[in-house]
């Protein structure tokens, strides 16, 4: 995943991830359409993918996506200090 509008699609859309995350549709969709999703809702999209067993969106991916890096550039970092 590249953007976080990829992440809302791949937890299961705008209407999905704001039950599941306790916010507004409206707020989500507008982090979708933006492609920005404040880091505030991070650990609540995370704690939401595990439960849809989703381990590829971690709190490193999305400060990843943030950063405007490639997805990769997560699989290239040393295993000494990444989370486990």
């Amino acid at each position: 995943m590249e953007t976080f509008a990829q992440v809302i699609d791949a937890l299961g859309g705008s209407a999905v991830v704001a039950r599941g995350i306790g916010e507004d549709p409206g707020t989500v969709r507008q982090m979708k359409r933006r492609n920005s999703v404040p880091s505030r809702y991070w650990p609540r999209i995370v704690a939401f993918a595990c439960e849809r067993r989703r381990p590829d969106i971690s709190l490193e991916i999305l400060a990843v996506i943030s950063a405007g890096k490639s997805p990769d550039f997560v699989d290239n970092l040393p295993e000494q200090g990444r989370a486990a």
